[in-house]
């Protein structure tokens, strides 16, 4: 897979990597309220926890990919930076 850097950083997975970083609370639960309650079992606890976490979770978002980048696997050899 080739990726062509597009941010001034190199990466090639902006400007996703902002947008998940900077992506609002307030718009994640109207999405929420559309999943089907059969899908997490009727249980809102769960899925606010799930949630809670993802919201959480979007600021490693980019350290996990440089990582990746970084690591010996060489997953994206086009991407110099």
């Amino acid at each position: 897979m080739m990726f062509t850097p597009t941010s001034a950083d190199g990466s090639p997975f902006e400007p996703w990597i902002s947008r998940i970083e900077n992506f609002s609370e307030s718009s994640l639960w109207p999405i929420a309220e559309q999943v089907p309650t059969a899908w997490y079992d009727h249980d809102q606890h769960e899925l606010d926890r799930l949630l809670s976490r993802l919201m959480e979770r979007r600021r490693k978002v980019r350290d996990l990919i440089l990582g990746f980048k970084n690591s010996s696997r060489d997953p994206f050899p086009n991407w110099r930076a």
